[in-house]
């Protein structure tokens, strides 16, 4: 769903950069202006020094430059307008690396440079970068840059996108910033992702990036980011998504949140906070993406929270007794989420009837359907690792789309019902450490698409056989440990062990079931 939603504001700037690109600009096909000499040459100077295993640049040999990979012209004065040299990782085009050369300068008309998802080997960022004074576009990020951001990238005015972010996994290339002045002068800027850059010493971020009227996206993930200062006025709130996560907040100030009015996606996981959910986010009606997984909130879960009807993503869940542990009843309000797709509430300290409080959740979805605008439904559903109790909810069938339901290390009791059977989208179900009874329903055996199944730690009984495991043609792993159960397959007797090949079901790589 972050991809989702970054995709949508990603491409909504890509198509004001292609606009300003594509005013007399084409890719070279089919164009009148030949390439002009000057450029021609300094962009056979940037290739003498780039690193290119895999032959990417082999275009770049013939006369007419504007028909060169990457390259793409004005379609009347044959000027470079864009350079796009991005690794391309669906394909697996290898990564570029080496040298840039300052001949890019040459190249006076450029408006969009895209390096990014090579492997410039803790390169510096060329400081002469800012005195390509027409780019609207800078993307560099994951490209293997290492060193001191520098600041005269400050002077790209016309800049709307800049992205210099880093993959959290790579941690032998490390970018940081001394301070972050230098951005005062991208006056226009949009979109800003420094994500994995060491802002540690930029103790005024939040003042500085409180002055960009017109920024949409803003993301300062891992950032080592130690404070969230008041702010008495607002002035960035035009902002779509702000991605704060993996940072420590441990005592911050959130009452300026209120002030994001049009914010889509917010994301604050892992990043140290205490206290109650801040009440700042109940104004933002427009929210689609909330993650506060992974902190420190010790409260309940506020009312408010359940009537952001526009919530297709919800994280509030944690792995360990360090992290969230909110508190008291599930609210029936929950079935007041209409658009979700994602709800994670797991590991908290949650309790009431499981049934009382989900099984509106999916009938809600069903009824509110409209042909003018239809309503996505619920994807996955976590609550492993709370307290509920009562029977598994049989309205759950009705969530057709559900493709992961965690149920598991509850105090949840009772047969399952038979409309288990109707999640036909289902992929991963886990129900394991609670104190269901009875058998194994056969509907079960008809959801085709499951490949994890786990229902270890209960009080099952009966028979596994292997009609009812004929049509789990995807299955990959099965736990059936620690239960009153038996195997049952054709090709041996039945088994009352725990078994971890695929010689007890072909189909499964995994199958465990309890030594009686």
């Amino acid at each position: 769903m972050e991809l989702y939603m970054r995709g949508l504001v990603v491409l909504s700037l890509y198509f004001l950069f292609t606009l300003a690109t594509k005013f007399g600009c084409c890719d070279g096909h089919g164009s009148k202006a030949l390439c002009r000499e000057e450029e021609r040459e300094a962009l056979l100077s940037f290739k003498r020094g780039i690193h290119d295993p895999s032959n990417r640049l082999s275009s770049w040999a013939n006369e007419e430059c504007c028909n060169w990979e990457g390259v793409r012209c004005h379609n009347t004065t044959g000027h470079a307008l864009k350079l796009n040299l991005r690794r391309d990782l669906y394909q697996d085009h290898g990564s570029l690396g080496g040298e840039i050369s300052s001949s890019l300068l040459d190249l006076k008309h450029l408006q969009y440079l895209d390096l990014s998802c090579n492997d410039f080997g803790s390169l510096n960022i060329p400081k002469f970068l800012g005195s390509l004074s027409n780019l609207r576009y800078l993307n560099l990020s994951t490209a293997g840059f290492g060193g001191v951001i520098p600041h005269q990238l400050g002077n790209l005015s016309k800049l709307h996108y800049l992205d210099v972010g880093n993959s959290y996994y790579d941690h032998s290339n490390s970018l940081n910033a001394e301070d972050l002045e230098w951005i005062f002068g991208l006056s226009f800027l949009e979109f800003l992702d420094m994500t994995n850059v060491n802002l540690s010493k930029a103790s005024n971020w939040l003042q500085v990036m409180n002055k960009f009227h017109s920024l949409s996206v803003l993301r300062l993930s891992y950032c080592e980011l130690h404070t969230i200062d008041p702010l008495p006025h607002v002035n960035f709130s035009s902002l779509v998504i702000l991605d704060l996560s993996i940072n420590y907040f441990m005592s911050s100030s959130f009452d300026w949140f209120a002030n994001l009015n049009s914010l889509v996606t917010l994301n604050l996981a892992s990043s140290y906070i205490q206290g109650p959910i801040p009440s700042g986010l109940r104004n933002m009606t427009s929210l689609r993406f909330l993650d506060l997984s992974y902190n420190n909130f010790a409260s309940s879960i506020p009312d408010w929270l359940y009537h952001i009807t526009s919530l297709e993503h919800l994280d509030l869940g944690s792995l360990d007794i360090v992290s969230n542990k909110f508190q008291g009843k599930l609210p029936n309000d929950i079935g007041n989420l209409t658009s979700i797709t994602y709800l994670d509430l797991s590991y908290n300290a949650l309790e009431g009837d499981v049934l009382r409080s989900l099984g509106n959740l999916c009938t809600f979805q069903l009824s509110n359907l409209s042909y003018d605008r239809p309503r996505k439904s619920l994807e996955f559903l976590s609550l492993r690792g709370n307290k509920l109790s009562g029977s598994f909810p049989d309205t759950l069938g009705e969530c057709k789309s559900l493709e992961g339901l965690d149920l598991g290390m509850n105090q949840l009791s009772g047969h399952l019902p038979n409309e288990l059977g109707q999640l036909e989208s289902l992929s991963s179900l886990s129900i394991d450490g609670n104190s269901f009874s009875g058998q194994i329903p056969v509907s079960l055996g008809g959801i085709s698409s499951l490949r994890y199944l786990s229902i270890k730690e209960n009080f099952f009984e009966g028979i596994i056989s292997e009609k009812l495991l004929a049509n789990l043609t995807s299955l990959e792993e099965l736990d059936a440990s620690s239960n009153l159960l038996t195997l049952q397959v054709s090709s041996r007797a039945s088994i009352s062990c725990m078994a971890s090949n695929t010689e007890v079901f072909e189909r499964s790589k995994h199958v465990l079931c309890r030594n009686l």
